[in-house]
Order: structure tokens, then C-alpha cells, then sequence
């Protein structure tokens, strides 16, 4: 696959899963000793590990620089780190803390964030990784109240008059039932089409792990009601619904 066709399907992939920084300040790559590219790291059968710019121009406005790292889908014998700068004054009112390292997979032609540590104070975002790909310094789109578990939050506010207090929407992390509140349902009447969502994220990074979608609601009379659907990254990325997928989403991690 060319360079270009391989390009364009990123910048394709990137229009429905997530939304691009503008332009980082700079680029870096060192290996965990502390020296640009150690000894062994890059397998001598691959040329030299170049860091160029290939798409600082492109027109459209979700688009940031995208920074091709050596070649496509190889993976290195030894982890280095990939380091982007950012300039804060771009983020506008988004949280730093909502910027991740994402590479393009080329066979499933979607990007994927990895795990990534902020460091807000020196205005960049830093990842451990083995492997060669396209990168890109990205933000999580809002994932939106997935439409299955919308329609039945909707069902279950018609079919108990205007009892309900309040509905909220989070992760349930793993086996523990750690949440992560993602959203509150700000308008409970009763018969409303599509219900007013107020977002809050209490939670800036999530863990390895699994994840599900939850909402739960509660009656005036004390009772409960909850709904549990899975997360697969798909899913959080675009909102398409929750339900169809795999039945967790496990954070990736290099």
C-alpha cells in the first residue's frame, strides 16, 4: 500500500472516530535510557528511524499534523518513546488531560489510542510503544449516550409517569463497579422525545480494563432501575450503539 492511499484512509478513518489538535510544536523520540534511538532498539534490517512531517496542510479542520515514524506496522525489539508538544493556547476550554497518542491501523482502518501520560505543565503528551506506524495527537470525541441505552431510559421514563429524580450514564470499570460518571440526565419529564443530557467527566484518565456503559435511574419511591450495555472502543469513539460489538473494551495498551 502506497503512502498516500495509506494517508488518505487515516484521514478518512479520522473524520468518524476523532478529533485532531492542530499542529504539535515538536516531535520527539528517545528510548527509556535516555538516548535518542539506543543501540539495538531498531532490528537492522530497517533503515534509520526518520520523524517527518507528511500532512501539516491538509485542509480540512479536524486534521493536525500527522507524523510518520519509520515503516508501517513494524515492531521494534525494544520500547521507545513517542513525545508530542503541544501549545496550550490551541486546546481552547478542552482539558489537556483529554489528549492521547493514537497510531492508524492500516488492516482495520481505524485509529487507536494508546495509553498515554500528560504532562500539562511542559505541554506535552508522552507513550511507550513498539511499534512503527502512523501517529497522531488526538482528543476523544464526546461518545454521546449510546442510542440503544437512550431509547431505553426514554422507555422506562414513559412508562413510570414523572417519578424519576434523576437517570445518570457511566463507566463501570472491570469487577470492581468503579464508576465514571460520563453524564446526568438534566431533564426528567415525563413523555419528553429526547431527554436534555448535562455532561460531566469526573474521571480524566481511565484504566486498563474492562468497561461497560450504565445508567441508572431513580424513582422517587426509592427504587432503582439500571440498564448495563458493553463499550467496544468502535462504539466510544463514533456512538454508534454499544450494543453491537465485543462485549467489553479493553483500553489498549503497548
Amino acid at each position: 500500500m502506497s503512502k498516500g492511499t495509506l494517508l488518505s484512509l487515516a484521514l478518512a478513518a479520522a473524520a468518524a472516530l476523532l478529533v485532531f489538535v492542530r499542529s504539535p510544536e515538536e516531535v520527539t523520540m528517545s528510548s527509556q535510557d535516555g538516548r535518542v534511538i539506543a543501540r539495538g532498539v531498531i532490528p537492522r534490517r530497517l533503515r534509520p528511524l526518520v520523524v517527518r512531517q507528511i500532512s501539516a496542510d491538509q485542509p480540512a479542520p479536524f486534521v493536525s499534523s500527522i507524523y510518520e515514524i519509520g515503516s508501517e506496522a513494524a515492531l521494534l525489539p525494544l520500547p521507545i518513546t513517542v513525545q508530542f508538544s503541544y501549545d496550550p493556547a490551541e486546546l481552547g476550554r478542552r482539558n489537556p488531560f483529554e489528549l492521547r497518542l493514537a497510531y492508524y491501523d492500516s488492516e482495520f482502518e481505524r485509529w487507536n489510542p494508546v495509553t498515554s501520560r500528560v504532562e500539562a505543565g511542559a505541554h506535552r503528551v508522552v507513550a511507550e510503544t513498539r511499534r512503527l506506524a502512523l501517529w497522531g495527537l488526538v482528543v476523544r470525541q464526546d461518545p454521546g449516550v449510546p442510542p440503544a441505552l437512550r431509547r431505553w431510559v426514554i422507555q422506562a421514563l414513559l412508562n413510570h409517569s414523572a417519578t424519576a429524580l434523576g437517570v445518570t450514564v457511566d463507566f463501570e470499570y472491570g469487577r470492581d463497579s468503579e464508576h465514571f460518571i460520563l453524564y446526568r440526565l438534566a431533564d426528567t419529564r415525563s413523555g419528553c422525545v429526547e431527554p436534555s443530557w448535562e455532561t460531566k467527566l469526573v474521571r480524566q484518565t481511565m484504566k486498563e480494563g474492562e468497561y461497560w456503559y450504565r445508567a441508572t435511574i431513580v424513582w422517587r419511591e426509592g427504587n432503582t432501575a439500571d440498564c448495563r450495555l458493553p463499550l467496544d472502543l468502535p462504539s466510544f469513539l463514533n456512538g454508534e450503539d454499544a450494543g453491537a460489538g465485543p462485549d467489553v473494551l479493553n483500553v489498549i495498551a503497548e
